[in-house]
């Protein structure tokens, strides 16, 4: 489907933006308890849009990433980086790189990259709100949000094994939509690593720089990644709740480890 699919679920789509796969499928009522009206979702679906964002973007959430990461770096094969929080993967520990930015006095990200997040945040939840057929001011962030870098290193611990079929709202308990933007591409930036969501109706979809993959996060999509073979693969893992108690708590522009316009 073109750019015309996206624009009748009611999405007005950018020039090169297209529908890659939509689908829908039964709820299961019970991961939607209590319902939160104009939010929960009455029919459940999966939707993948090719060129959600450009590649100048991308790199620059790339880029980011990589400042980040360059702090610390998975034992086995995923490095990641929660945003709201600052943890990082550091070996076969998590560590506060926040904090330790902090105490470093090293401010290595820009106003402009939380700026951007939050653009696109916006950018997704309106879409949701068209193609989910919800009330987008009624979505509100939730954590982890966060970068993933998966290289084909063999796994060291348990966190390691990303291979493993799940259900993301049991996974992360506050997830009621489950958001991705891809930041790299599948046989070009890295081999394997398929998303692949399970059952009778399951679907492989490939990852490629500036898609965006958008599903219900509850027990009617089940999914895996399957492992990376070769290269390394990036995402950004943007997810929303419809309980504002859940909300991330987003860090301030203001904060130490963010440069500021006198530095």
């Amino acid at each position: 489907m073109l750019a015309v699919g996206l624009a009748l679920l009611g999405f007005v789509p950018s020039s090169s933006q297209d529908l890659a796969y939509y689908f829908e499928l039964p709820c299961h009522p019970p991961d939607y308890i209590p319902k939160y009206p104009g939010c929960t979702p009455e029919v459940c679906k999966r939707v993948t849009v090719n060129n959600f964002t450009t590649m100048e973007k991308v790199e620059r959430l790339r880029d980011m990433a990589a400042r980040a990461m360059a702090f610390g770096g998975g034992g086995g094969g995923p490095t990641i980086f929660e945003i709201s929080s600052g943890t990082l993967s550091k070996e076969d520990k998590f560590i506060d790189l926040y904090k330790l930015l902090t105490r470093a006095n090293q401010p290595i990200f820009l106003r402009s990259d939380f700026e951007l997040l939050q653009s696109l945040i916006e950018e997704i939840k309106a879409l949701i709100g068209k193609t989910f057929s919800v009330s987008a001011p009624s979505l509100y962030l939730t954590h982890p949000v966060f970068f993933t870098n998966i290289s084909s290193k063999p796994a060291l611990t348990d966190h390691d094994q990303y291979w493993h079929s799940h259900i993301d709202k049991q996974a992360y308990g506050t997830f009621v939509y489950t958001c991705l933007i891809y930041l790299s591409d599948y046989n070009q930036d890295f081999k394997g690593g398929l998303f692949v969501f399970e059952g009778k109706d399951g679907r492989s979809l490939e990852p490629h720089r500036g898609r965006l993959s958008c599903f219900t996060s509850a027990s009617e999509n089940p999914h895996y990644v399957q492992k990376v073979v070769q290269g390394c693969r990036w995402a950004i893992t943007i997810p929303f709740t419809c309980n504002p108690d859940q909300a991330a708590q987003w860090p301030s522009l203001d904060s130490p480890f963010i440069q500021q316009p006198n530095n």
